[in-house]
């Protein structure tokens, strides 16, 4: 009994071990303005346009993964760069078909060749990471949540909330935005909308919580 509670006590030990060890900031990207690459190797940011695809070529991109529209000048540029693009819009509900979509890049290409984008390289983007994360690399999906999300009292507390609505870890760890443009000392993380936050918008708390259903049907 004495070594089961001992082993229990250790398991315990080592999961909060892990939940206090995610403290590596993303990282910018050169050529790419507010464009963080994350531990896991994904890089992340916004919309983009030809004078942007040389920095992409430089940094190892081969695969970028849209969530908004391009300009056909920008779709040459990468079609010339021999960089590949993937595009299923996404508004304010992640589905089944962005997941097919992250099957099939991720069959094809590794986490640091992949760039990812929507219009700010925010919500969208943010909450395509958490589940990367949370399918690939063994975060826990409130963990992914919490590394994108704004860190400000408003997004932090809407997200506590909403995470305990689905029985999920609802404290905010040490980690909170690590994963957002806010680690590069910007502004611009995943927003949590009505009725969670104080943000009149509710297809944000619609975004993340599609998210964590996809997540769950998924693992």
């Amino acid at each position: 009994m004495n070594n089961l509670l001992a082993a229990l006590v250790g398991l315990v030990g080592i999961g909060l071990l892990m939940r206090g060890s995610r403290k590596h900031l993303a990282e910018p990207v050169p050529g790419l303005p507010r464009a963080r690459k994350i531990r896991e190797g994904y890089t992340l940011g916004e919309k983009i346009f030809p004078e942007h695809v040389p920095a992409l070529s430089s940094q190892g991109i081969r695969a970028v993964v849209s969530l908004v529209s391009l300009e056909e000048d920008t779709l040459d540029a990468l079609d010339d760069a021999g960089i590949a693009r993937f595009y299923e819009p996404m508004s304010s509900t992640f589905e089944p078909r962005h997941v097919e979509m992250l099957k099939e890049v991720l069959r094809r290409y590794r986490p640091w060749e992949i760039y990812i984008h929507c219009t700010h390289g925010v919500d969208r983007s943010g909450v395509t990471a958490a589940y990367l994360l949370a399918t690939r690399h063994g975060w826990p999906i409130d963990d992914a949540l919490w590394s994108v999300v704004a860190d400000t009292s408003t997004d932090v507390s809407g997200l506590s909330a909403l995470l305990a609505d689905r029985g999920l870890q609802s404290e905010p760890p040490a980690f909170v935005s690590i994963n957002s443009r806010m680690a590069l000392g910007e502004t611009g993380g995943m927003k949590v909308g009505a009725p969670y936050g104080a943000r009149e918008n509710p297809g944000y708390s619609r975004l993340i919580n599609t998210t964590i259903d996809e997540y769950e049907r998924t693992r």
